[in-house]
């Protein structure tokens, strides 16, 4: 009897371990195997997802019609390289695409909208995540007419050049930035165009009237920004050359 109950008690032994072997080799699942783990990081500056959305809550915290300093592109492009890395690793993280619709807001915000980074965001957002959500958002940063002027009677065109005060050399990928009254250094609100390869630009449509310009230099090229206005009552302006100096 006792080497009965024995082999009973053995055998619901061995069933037992094969019921927590099973249980074991279950698979994750997949709403939680395809997220970034919080302890894994991403970018340049191996930043964790955490670290990230805390870092676009906090550009987020400044208003989200408030624009942005201009000098905060570093940081976006850094949030960029971090998230693009993120996303190569966990494709499907949930949390990815939200993420890349408030980056792409924010650069928007700073006037930068139309980046080599922020265009990166657009094409993933669009081949990876094409959802009404991502439409929404494409559709504020680039709405029609976004940056166009104000009504007028008869429109304009302000061209010129851009350069170097020392050298004369041209300086490619100035924003000149054109509105009525005073300066303005919000692209979202402001026709603008940028400098080519030989400093030139035209931005088309503006009233004619007196208009404020605004040359805002390339990122980290150490020139100052350079304001003036013009009167273009008469018609299309050339601004001619113009100069700028590094900043002391």
């Amino acid at each position: 009897m006792r080497a009965i109950v024995s082999a009973i008690a053995l055998s619901f032994s061995f069933t037992g371990i094969s019921f927590a072997v099973a249980a074991a080799d279950q698979p994750v699942p997949p709403a939680l195997s395809s997220m970034a783990p919080a302890d894994e990081y991403f970018g340049r500056h191996q930043e964790s997802v955490l670290e990230i959305r805390n870092r676009l809550d906090a550009l987020d915290e400044q208003g989200t019609g408030v624009t942005l300093d201009p000098g905060v592109i570093g940081e976006l492009d850094d949030l960029t390289d971090a998230i693009c890395d993120w996303q190569q690793k966990y494709p499907a993280d949930p949390w990815l695409p939200r993420s890349m619709r408030r980056l792409l807001l924010d650069y928007q915000r700073a006037g930068y909208a139309s980046s080599s980074d922020a265009l990166h965001i657009v094409a993933l957002l669009q081949s990876k995540y094409d959802d009404t959500d991502t439409a929404v958002a494409l559709s504020q940063v680039f709405a029609p007419g976004a940056n166009a002027p104000q009504e007028a009677q008869q429109a304009i065109s302000v061209h010129g050049t851009v350069v170097d005060a020392d050298s004369g050399e041209p300086i490619a990928g100035a924003v000149v930035i054109v509105t009525q009254g005073d300066a303005n250094s919000d692209l979202s609100s402001a026709p603008y165009g940028t400098t080519g390869d030989d400093g030139s630009f035209v931005i088309a449509d503006l009233p004619a009237t007196t208009l404020s310009v605004t040359v805002r230099p390339p990122p980290d090229s150490g020139y100052e920004p350079y304001s003036f206005t013009v009167d273009g009552s008469a018609g299309d302006v050339d601004t001619g050359v113009i100069q700028l100096v590094f900043e002391e």
